[in-house]
C-alpha cells in the first residue's frame, strides 16, 4: 500500500486489508512523508505488517507513484501483489477469500 502525504482515508484502507477473512495476506506499507507515521504507528506491531519509508518525492525527477513501487515490490518475498493506495479500500470482507 502507498501511503503518500498523511491522506485521511489511510485507516480506513488498512482497515479494509486487516478485516479480511482469508488470513495468508501481508501487508506492505510504503510512505513519503512523516504526516503518515501517526496513522501507521499502531500497525508497526501487527506481525504481518511491515512499513517501509520510501523516497522524497521531491528529490526524485520522476513520477511519485513509481518511485513508492520499488520499495513495495523488494518488501514482498512471495506470493501475488495487489497494489492499494491510501485512498482504496477492499469492497468487502472477503474479497481476497473470493480472489484467491
Amino acid at each position: 500500500m502507498r501511503c503518500t502525504y498523511g491522506h485521511r482515508m489511510l485507516s480506513r484502507a488498512i482497515e479494509s486489508v486487516v478485516d479480511q477473512t482469508h488470513t495468508g495476506w501481508r501487508l506492505v506499507i510504503a510512505y513519503d512523508d512523516d504526516r503518515c507515521t501517526g496513522d501507521l504507528r499502531s500497525m508497526r506491531s501487527m506481525p504481518r505488517v511491515t512499513i517501509v519509508k520510501g523516497p522524497d518525492p521531491s528529490n526524485v525527477h520522476t513520477s511519485s507513484y513509481n518511485i513508492m513501487m520499488d520499495p513495495l515490490i523488494r518488501a514482498v518475498k512471495s506470493g501475488f501483489i495487489i497494489f492499494l493506495d491510501d485512498v482504496d479500500q477492499f469492497a468487502a470482507p472477503n474479497t481476497l477469500a473470493d480472489i484467491v
